[in-house]
């Protein structure tokens, strides 16, 4: 399956990165575990989304699950500044 990630790219001057060796039944964390070791972020700095619907990290639901299929977009949001543990 096929899907973009909209926000950040290997190419210069490209937004959208596109990641192939994905599937259907894989979960959430694995894509955030597929964008950590292309681009060595962790998803400490980052969020995923599609819509108005933010993929958690920890999630084991399927990719399915949220409607994404081939040639899917899910945005990327950076975040600014050092992540912190709220107590």
């Amino acid at each position: 399956m096929q899907i973009f990630i909209r926000g950040i790219s290997l190419q210069k001057y490209c937004n959208i990165q596109t990641i192939n060796d994905i599937k259907k039944t894989d979960s959430t964390k694995t894509l955030y575990t597929t964008i950590n070791n292309m681009f060595n972020v962790t998803e400490d700095y980052y969020y995923l989304y599609q819509g108005n619907k933010i993929f958690p990290v920890s999630d084991e639901k399927k990719l399915e699950d949220y409607n994404i299929g081939n040639e899917s977009t899910i945005n990327i949001h950076f975040r600014l500044g050092s992540p912190i543990n709220i107590a």
